[in-house]
């Protein structure tokens, strides 16, 4: 166990790292964060800089979508997904995720979620490139789950 802090710890040393080295002001993303302490460690980092973002979709999508992906539905899938929310509660994620400073709801499609990223990294859509000249069209995640 590397501490409640583990994903910050571990994160921002790369991050700065890449930072200096570049001379472009680019977006970082970090999937992962559980923990308020965690969130705290970035908030401190990089200010009015960092903004958290939960994104949320219920349970019953989610474990849709992962069979969708192929993956097996079985009932042991389910209580296994069921476990990761319930332990990934324990660390703090609900905590975390309410004081997330923007939320976006996961419940669409991939392209309404895609689109609903862009809006919220100020980035335009990939035919009419950036919106203001910052980072180029980030490639979203995945349709998956209930996260920060």
């Amino acid at each position: 166990e590397e501490g409640d802090d583990a994903i910050a710890a571990r994160t921002l040393p790369r991050i700065r790292e890449a930072a200096a080295e570049s001379d472009r002001d680019d977006t970082v993303l970090v999937d992962g964060l559980r923990s308020t302490v965690e969130l705290e460690r970035f908030r401190e980092a990089f200010g009015d800089d960092f903004t958290l973002v939960a994104i949320r979709a219920p349970f019953e999508l989610r474990a849709e979508r992962l069979g969708e992906r192929g993956r097996d539905d079985s009932d042991s899938d389910m209580a296994a997904l069921r476990e990761r929310d319930e332990r990934e509660v324990e660390l703090g994620l609900g905590d975390t995720l309410e004081r997330a400073d923007v939320e976006i709801d996961n419940t669409d499609s991939l392209a309404a979620f895609r689109e609903r990223v862009r809006e919220v990294l100020g980035v335009a859509d990939a035919e009419s490139g950036p919106s203001d000249g910052d980072p180029a069209d980030a490639e979203a995640p995945g349709a998956g789950g209930d996260g920060a």
